[in-house]
């Protein structure tokens, strides 16, 4: 039975990687290799408008993607006007990039300087300005004086007049002034200049983004100009704050600086997002965390994950915001397919893909609904859940309150589900089979996602089934 289980987990898993592997539109591909003439170079490839991780779009095919002239029938127009962008930031415009077959959503990836300009210009000149100033000038007046001038005359005179001023007047003048001049000047303007640079912003760096209700964050400033520390700084700065409960936060109203650095501690007793800002005149700078019911911690990598209730907000950019992830993906088991969903909701599990170490989600529960739990159909096969809770409930939850719905009676034969898949441990998958180590004592955790596998539906012609969750 368990090798069955396994390879059905596995059919799903290269299903999906199907899914997503086929998304890449072959006809933009064409068009951006028919317009710029690059077939069958380094960036006739898949690479240059997504990430390795396919489907999802690096930062030259989001550019071309969201272009108003994008059409997946003809991109040709998208590409010329995203031309002069420079898509990954790094000095070259995508045109520039293209032609020199570096991959314009790649950061890393860029044109090499050319260097043969560098080359020319310091050859030519040192070769012909001392060539031709010393030959001419001691050749044609040491040779004209002597032969014309009798040489019976004065031949004392011409000797001692040429050797004694040309020796005296040119090791003087040019010794003195070059020396003094150049060493004055640049000592004491560098000194000078440093000291009066104004602090143009503050940089606002909390020691985490998410933290529960109650509890305080750090946060230190920064005095920067040109994002150099400004360790003169010295001053007071106002510090203001903007949240939907101003009355439930704590923070000092002003700050001292000590070498260009202040530290400040915030605090919120209610769920809700805070934006902080230190001002000083005209010199300003702000950074937001948000103060959660539940705090979710992430791996870096892929992550299943759910929310315990209705989230306030729950577009997926909103709940995120602070998680540095490249995609999230949901699954139907209507329809047996995998999609990009906009919102997280309750009783959902969903895949994440986080790509920084020490990451964390925040969620915050809405207020608007105080008496409907949330609910969802069950289908047969498997599915893709999350666990709800309320907010007394502990983090660990005993199988026996959630899946009531899915029972009728104590015999696992009785229950509407056979087995469930976790990724407690994120990267290797447990599998627990009903009436074995699937029990009513079986713990599951609140943030976490798992596959349930429902048995076909015995009393009725339908497919799925109803199941609850709990009240916030």
């Amino acid at each position: 039975m368990i090798r069955r289980i396994i390879f059905a987990i596995l059919l799903l898993t290269v299903a999906a990687l199907a899914v997503l592997e086929t998304s890449a539109n072959t006809d933009i591909k064409g068009d951006f290799v028919t317009h710029y003439g690059v077939a069958g170079t380094r960036i006739d490839s898949c690479n240059t408008c997504h990430t390795t991780n396919i489907p999802f779009l690096n930062p030259y095919g989001t550019d071309l993607r969201n272009d108003p002239a994008f059409d997946r029938n003809n991109a040709t127009q998208a590409l010329i006007n995203i031309e002069e962008r420079d898509s990954d930031d790094d000095t070259f415009s995508n045109i520039d990039e293209i032609r020199s077959l570096t991959f314009p959503g790649n950061e890393s990836d860029y044109p090499v300087t050319p260097v043969e300009t560098p080359v020319e210009t310091p050859v030519e000149t040192p070769v012909e300005t001392p060539v031709e100033t010393p030959v001419e000038t001691p050749v044609e007046t040491p040779v004209e004086t002597p032969v014309e001038t009798p040489v019976e005359t004065p031949v004392e005179t011409p000797v001692e007049t040429p050797v004694e001023t040309p020796v005296e007047t040119p090791v003087e003048t040019p010794v003195e002034t070059p020396v003094e001049t150049p060493v004055e000047t640049p000592v004491e303007t560098p000194v000078e200049t440093p000291i009066p640079t104004p602090v143009m912003s503050f940089e606002l760096i909390p020691d985490r983004t998410t933290e529960l209700k109650g509890m305080p964050i750090n946060i230190t400033i920064r005095a920067l100009s040109d994002s150099e520390l400004q360790t003169d700084y010295n001053r007071t700065a106002n510090i203001t704050i903007t949240a939907n409960n101003t009355d439930a936060v704590t923070y000092p109203q002003t700050t001292d600086f000590t070498d260009g650095m202040a530290s400040i501690e915030i605090n919120s007793d209610v769920a809700q997002y805070v934006t902080v800002t230190a001002t000083d005149e005209d010199i300003s700078g702000s950074t937001t965390v948000v103060f959660a019911d539940r705090v979710f911690n992430l791996s870096m990598g892929w992550n299943l994950i759910s929310i315990p209730n209705f989230a306030d907000p729950s577009e997926v950019d909103q709940v995120l915001q602070f998680v540095e992830h490249n995609g999230v993906v949901g699954y139907d088991p209507a329809t047996k397919l995998f999609s990009t969903p906009t919102e997280l909701m309750p009783l959902y599990g969903y895949w994440i893909n986080v790509t920084a170490d020490n990451q964390s989600l925040g969620f915050i529960a809405s207020t608007d609904i105080t008496t409907v739990p949330p609910s969802r159909d069950l289908y047969e096969g498997w599915n893709l859940i999350g666990i709800s809770a309320s907010r007394n409930d502990p983090i660990s939850m005993n199988v026996s309150e959630l899946f009531m719905d899915l029972k009728f009676g104590a015999d696992p034969t009785l229950w509407l589900y056979t087995s469930l898949v976790s990724y407690d441990n994120d990267t290797v998958p447990i599998t627990y089979v009903a009436g074995r180590d699937l029990t009513d004592s079986t713990s599951l955790m609140q943030g976490k996602g798992y596959w349930l596998f429902i048995k076909n539906i015995p009393v009725t012609d339908k497919n799925n089934v109803p199941w609850s969750g709990r009240q916030w």
